[in-house]
């Protein structure tokens, strides 16, 4: 089991946990034009834990969330905090894994999400769109802080306060991973935009086109989004490559298939 650490206190060490996020789920030996891939998925390791920790300020306590996120895709599929009477608790998406498999072997109540864990529900369930997000890590710790030790009585108001939480966890953890685009934001401290939205939605064919590519060439163009939301037609490894931090797991084309398609290019041209 791996565990990191990150604070939100101090954004200095936020490129540094990146890093290791990516490097936590790498395959060590393979690389795709320069972009790591993450390695195959593993049942004796199936989880990362990222322990996101918010240092006491003024009237403010200081407070520990642990994400768990999937090692074969970095998918959140749980968190786990503390109630208002100081007792631990975890959340997790039911159409993503069991009960028991929510921080598993741990004594602790676990609940499930108020949403699915797609990008629309979470989004409706937050009201708030990814594309309107602004990645500072103080929007992150607002949006723990919130969340911590609410009340689920409320269900609306705790409905939304941990959507809009596990939202913004997603974005700086899981796809800050995924995407240095989205890294980079977040270290300048930028608005999101319509690129950020589009990419978070491709991540597995973006991936996909890359490893499969021929001479650095797509097989099949994806289509994305420029910053002001007009279509972004990626065609070449070279156009996308910056905006990349770590591939999906992708299985590699057997040489039949490879030839198969270039058989089909041939016919068709």
């Amino acid at each position: 089991m791996t565990t990191l650490t990150f604070n939100v206190s101090v954004p200095s060490l936020y490129p540094r946990f990146v890093t290791q996020m990516r490097d936590a789920v790498k395959d060590p030996k393979t690389t795709y034009y320069d972009l790591n891939i993450i390695k195959k998925p593993d049942p004796k390791n199936k989880y990362l834990y990222v322990q996101v920790n918010a240092a006491s300020e003024n009237d403010k306590p200081a407070i520990s969330v642990t994400l768990q996120l999937q090692t074969k895709d970095l998918y959140i599929v749980a968190y786990r905090d503390r109630d208002q009477l100081g007792k631990d608790r975890a959340f997790y998406f039911a159409k993503m894994i069991t009960e028991n498999e929510a921080f598993p072997g741990e004594k602790i109540n676990r609940e499930v999400m108020k949403f699915d864990h797609d990008y629309e529900s979470i989004q409706n369930a937050a009201n708030k769109r990814i594309e309107n997000l602004v990645f500072q890590l103080p929007n992150l710790e607002d949006a723990m802080r919130k969340a911590y030790g609410m009340n689920t009585g409320d269900y609306e108001a705790f409905k939304k306060a941990q959507a809009l939480f596990v939202l913004y966890s997603i974005e700086m953890t899981a796809e800050a991973a995924r995407f240095e685009y989205i890294r980079r934001k977040t270290v300048e401290q930028q608005q999101s935009d319509f690129t950020v939205s589009s990419l978070v939605q491709e991540w597995n064919k973006l991936s996909e086109q890359i490893v499969w590519s021929k001479d650095g060439n797509f097989g099949t163009p994806i289509t994305v989004k420029h910053p002001d939301g007009t279509p972004w037609t990626v065609k070449t490894v070279a156009e996308i490559k910056p905006y990349m931090g770590i591939l999906s797991y992708v299985e590699p084309k057997k040489l039949e298939t490879l030839i198969d398609d270039e058989l089909s290019c041939l016919i068709a041209g």
